[in-house]
């Protein structure tokens, strides 16, 4: 679409004798035209000149202006007293204002209320074709409001792209990136090819919603704990299983721009209490011997050098935790020692039981400070790291057995 003001192009100048003549000069706004009207004799000769010296078009006009009515009503837009754009028909203005209210409207809400926050005037009046300026289309104004600008910084996406990348690229904060690009979300998979714009955008008219938001919302449980003499020290027991109760909140949310700007509960109506969840925590002192049923570290400052799983075509059943020969060696529960020495390729050996068919191993061993028959409390420093036995380096080769069955010790210790 051509600007407002279209000129006139001659290839020659024509001889034009009326003697009431009218000369059409063609204007044309956004999709429209207007016709000025010039009602005077208006004489033009065939000339032999050179181009040079032709009469240019914008010459005519300018002439012409002191003796025809060059001004043509339009409907101009302003925003807080800034002028904006100018508009051929008032409903064209209005379709406008109203198509970029639509885009903040979201079908499935209960929206009460759309309004703009700037102070937004639509004026007729009659204005100066050598003054007009306008844009080409109604969708041009649209998104001139809506961003700011008439230009977009656009980027292409390349192989390996992401969001977070490009936004780190181009120093911008990704709320930014997302701001431009409103069809994005921060974990969109994007396309190679796909273009995407990096101009953050400025509004001009900013658009207001007011939704009412209504809900179910979880109300949480207290947890009330009650000790208890008959539960040994560290031990806890559930008596009762702790509900969330329902809450049925009416909401008021007020959007600028789809932004989330504040929100004020207007009612709430409970409707299920929650209920509290009560422990019994455990006060009774616990003696040598009795296990906890909960795996804590046997060893620290290491390096895991081989894990529970196959090894060289075989299982292999513990855990290795690399570390300096002498390094402490603590119990991983409560239990009573039923090995400790020598056996085999393990080296120095000890060996817990924590009941329930559950035993724990300590292989490789430097030195070994309990005794067969011990009762030990968990945390009890049992033993040092060594390198005895069939071993590669200093380490401590640790397993956990469930019934005769080794299991992985990854998945009852955060190792």
């Amino acid at each position: 679409m051509e600007s407002w003001f279209k000129k006139l192009s001659w290839s020659k100048c024509a001889m034009m004798t009326a003697t009431a003549a009218i000369l059409a000069v063609t204007v044309f706004g956004a999709s429209f035209a207007q016709t000025v009207e010039i009602r005077k004799k208006i004489e033009a000769k065939e000339s032999a000149n050179t181009s040079s010296m032709l009469v240019k078009a914008s010459h005519i006009v300018n002439n012409a202006a002191p003796v025809v009515d060059t001004d043509v009503d339009v409907y101009r837009l302003s925003v807080d007293g800034q002028h904006i754009a100018y508009f051929e028909t008032e409903q064209e203005a209005l379709d406008t204002l109203n198509d970029l209210k639509a885009n903040y409207i979201r079908g499935e809400m209960n929206t009460q209320s759309v309004s703009f926050v700037e102070d937004v005037v639509l004026s007729e009046e009659s204005v100066s074709i050598y003054e007009f300026d306008t844009f080409a289309t109604k969708d041009e104004a649209l998104d001139y409001i809506s961003t700011g600008s008439l230009v977009k910084d656009i980027y292409v996406i390349e192989a390996g792209d992401t969001l977070n990348a490009i936004a780190r690229d181009r120093d911008m904060p990704l709320d930014d990136v997302l701001a431009a690009n409103p069809d994005l979300e921060e974990d969109t998979l994007l396309q190679i090819g796909q273009e995407i714009n990096l101009l953050v955008p400025e509004p001009i008219i900013s658009v207001k919603t007011v939704e009412v938001h209504a809900e179910i919302q979880n109300i949480d449980y207290d947890v009330i704990e009650e000790e208890t003499d008959e539960l040994y020290e560290g031990d806890r027991k559930v008596i009762v299983e702790g509900e969330r109760g329902k809450n049925e909140v009416e909401t008021v949310v007020t959007y600028i721009n789809g932004t989330e700007s504040s929100i004020k509960t207007l009612t709430e109506n409970i409707i299920k209490e929650p209920v509290d969840k009560v422990v019994q925590v455990g006060t009774k002192e616990r003696p040598a011997g009795v296990a906890t049923g909960s795996m804590s570290k046997p060893f620290y400052g290491y390096i895991i050098t081989s894990p529970f799983g196959p090894r060289y075509g075989r299982n292999h059943n513990g855990i290795d935790l690399a570390a300096p020969v002498g390094t402490g060696v603590y119990a991983a529960d409560g239990g009573t020692v039923v090995h400790a020495g020598w056996k085999s390729s393990f080296g120095k050996l000890v060996i817990i039981d924590h009941g329930n068919g559950i035993k724990t191993m300590y292989a490789h061993l430097s030195e070994i400070y309990v005794n067969e028959g011990d009762a030990v409390t968990q945390g009890d420093y049992i033993a040092a790291s060594g390198n005895t036995g069939r071993s590669t380096g200093p380490h401590l080769h640790f397993e956990i057995r469930v019934n005769g069955t080794a299991v992985n010790p990854a998945n009852y210790i955060g190792f």
